[in-house]
């Protein structure tokens, strides 16, 4: 796609993103391969590309990005407090918190006709308390913003898990239909203890683990053929209620099992 008229290293879009693309024969979701200035190319859609003779204008729509960096200049760690209240003491609310808390484990959870839910775990410093006349810490607090829950059963617009080397644009898909999805993702965080210090003076990151595992009615021999050859597969899962969202993409992933 180009567009000698808009700069696209300028609005910041990266490789590995997914757009969505309206106009013409092209429209649906699809993952950008290379940035240039007036140019984007892809390395998978959710459509059969085409090409427009003569040319379309297309609209573009893009979301938040988080993903694995491979510069560590750009890999960003940060620390939260987990608060937890734990009832009136007379003089006010007392309150635990998990000090120094770094993100570790991520694990989403899709099973048939129920919601989608995600389990989040931290590896902390310390813990410290608060009695009711102390109060509560001052700081920002992240409220849920109140959205309807994501249902397993109307809410998935794509579940694929296709074949292939990352150089061809469309792969054939794995399997037919999905009954569970799970995807963990691992930072292997260990605290850091010394003699002297109550709790851990830091944490470490270990290697970065993306796993997952999915139960699927299979259509072909030739899937299980690649299973067998720990083939090099895509897995893709999307999500999307009343124009909110989240598309989980592995790119380059190992069969087995």
């Amino acid at each position: 796609m180009t567009d000698a008229g808009f700069d696209f290293v300028a609005a910041k879009f990266v490789p590995g993103e997914w757009v969505f693309l309206e106009g013409g024969s092209n429209t649906g979701y699809a993952r950008i391969k290379t940035v240039t200035q007036h140019a984007l190319s892809f390395s998978r859609t959710l459509f059969t590309p085409a090409t427009e003779t003569p040319a379309v204008a297309v609209r573009v729509f893009f979301g938040v990005v988080v993903r694995n960096e491979k510069d560590a200049a750009l890999i960003k760690r940060r620390s939260y407090q987990l608060e937890r209240t734990l009832g009136d003491d007379g003089d006010g609310v007392q309150a635990e918190y998990a000090v120094g808390a770094v993100a570790n484990e991520f694990t989403l959870n899709c099973n048939m006709a129920d919601k989608l839910t995600a389990d989040l775990t931290f590896i902390a410093l310390d813990a410290e308390y608060r009695t009711g006349l102390e109060g509560l810490k001052t700081g920002t607090r992240v409220t849920s913003q109140g959205q309807e829950a994501i249902n397993t059963s109307s809410d998935v617009f794509a579940v694929t898990l296709t074949v292939g080397p990352q150089s061809e644009i469309n792969n054939p898909e794995l399997f037919a239909f999905v009954t569970d999805l799970k995807l963990n993702i691992k930072n292997n965080v260990k605290p850091d203890k010394a003699v002297g210090t109550l709790g851990a003076f830091d944490v470490s990151v270990g290697t970065f683990e993306v796993s997952g595992s999915v139960t699927a009615y299979f259509a072909t021999v030739e899937s299980v053929r690649a299973v067998r050859a720990n083939s090099d597969a895509n897995l893709f899962a999307g999500f999307a209620r009343e124009n909110y969202g989240m598309i989980f993409d592995l790119p380059l992933c190992g069969l087995g099992g």
